[in-house]
């Protein structure tokens, strides 16, 4: 989720003059001791809530159907923008590997291999000769995974999928008070 739902709820919020324990405390079915956090997660985009923990939100804070249906539709199509923007940036092939257990490294791909083909041939070969698990990032079109050299898992890169963790993507800016 990004920034883009949960700023508007925090503007919400600020706009009714109420603290993170106000809201909290409107937010009966859940742990007062954890509100806080979620909330601040929320806000941030850090954190998705379930549907009903947000319909509960939204009426604690009077936020009705069709607004959240149109910031939905906002959220959307920033993705979109954003994705469209940060795909049409020039991209280079990566290849990551797992050391050891919690050690991730970054392996150069040769300047010599020019096709697809050429580097998920090396990679193969790397991740098989060293017996890693490794990450292959082709530019900006898609992502393999490879553990002894087989692929296990081939993902292209698509709106939908573009803000997971390891695409180290976020939108939206903070509100400024």
């Amino acid at each position: 989720m990004s920034r883009i739902f949960g700023r508007m709820f925090q503007q919400k919020r600020l706009e009714k003059g109420w603290t993170l324990p106000d809201l909290a405390r409107r937010m009966p079915q859940w742990n007062q001791n954890k509100a806080c956090t979620r909330i601040i997660a929320f806000e941030r985009g850090e954190r998705d809530l379930d549907s009903a923990d947000l319909d509960c939100l939204a009426a604690a804070l009077e936020v009705g159907a069709e607004e959240m249906a149109r910031i939905r539709h906002e959220e959307k199509e920033a993705l979109k923008k954003a994705f469209a923007a940060w795909q049409a940036r020039p991209g280079t092939n990566q290849l990551y590997y797992r050391a050891m257990p919690c050690v991730f490294a970054r392996r150069a791909i040769p300047d010599k291999l020019n096709t697809d083909d050429e580097v998920i041939e090396y990679a193969q070969s790397f991740s098989r000769d060293r017996g890693v698990i490794a990450w292959l990032y082709l530019g900006r079109r898609e992502r393999l995974a490879l553990r002894d050299g087989k692929i296990t898992r081939r993902r292209p890169f698509t709106p939908q999928n573009f803000q997971e963790p390891d695409f180290g993507v976020s939108l939206g800016t903070p509100i400024r008070r």
